[in-house]
């Protein structure tokens, strides 16, 4: 009597499925290192795509800040931020560059009169009411940031307490992060901070 092969489980049989089409990518010549590359990326994309990564033990806090502007720092927030939502993690973006355009990449509006993180720094907004979800990655949250962000530093230059004053979106994470726990909902992993090059 023939052996039957085991059933493979839905985790196998989509592993094997992704195999199967990373296969199914056709291989550049080495006269076209370009196309070569990008056949790789999506090879590497494909094993990689719903694949979760293991919560860290608490929050993590990331900033991602340069002195120099145009390096790159929006770019790497937003890319790491978006991979880590999609491995499974909940991630929020805090968008403190007035620029905005972690918030743009991320889809996120931050027109004028939008809650973001100006009136988080300045009027005391609860970061929770600031928070919008991305509309293209579960699981990523993001604090958009306006161009009255501009103005906050010298409006904060006003408060007479300067421990209070650099640490108020320490604070205001702090409590958010409790807040979510207190309603029961997923505790964040990451927090990426897109800082403008002034902050480096």
């Amino acid at each position: 009597m023939a052996e039957r092969a085991p059933e493979l489980t839905s985790d196998a049989e989509e592993t094997a499925r992704r195999a199967l089409l990373a296969q199914a990518i056709p291989d550049a010549g080495e006269d076209t290192p370009l196309a070569r590359q990008a056949a790789e990326d999506a090879r590497r994309r494909i094993r990689l795509r719903g694949r979760t990564l293991p919560k860290p033990d608490q929050t993590r806090v990331l900033t991602v800040a340069n002195q120099k502007g145009g390096v790159g720092k929006t770019t790497s927030a937003v890319n790491l931020a978006a991979a880590l939502a999609q491995c499974g993690l909940q991630v929020l973006v805090l968008d403190v560059d007035p620029q905005g355009n972690a918030s743009t990449a991320l889809g996120v509006a931050h027109e004028d009169r939008t809650p973001g993180t100006y009136e988080v720094l300045v009027d005391g907004l609860p970061l929770s009411e600031a928070v919008r979800p991305c509309p293209d990655v579960r699981g990523l949250e993001v604090c958009p940031a306006s161009i009255d962000l501009a103005g906050a530093e010298m409006e904060l230059a006003q408060e007479p307490d300067m421990v209070a004053r650099v640490s108020l979106l320490k604070t205001a994470l702090a409590d958010h992060v409790a807040e979510r726990e207190a309603q029961g909902r997923p505790r964040l992993d990451y927090v990426l901070l897109d800082c403008p090059r002034a902050w480096a």
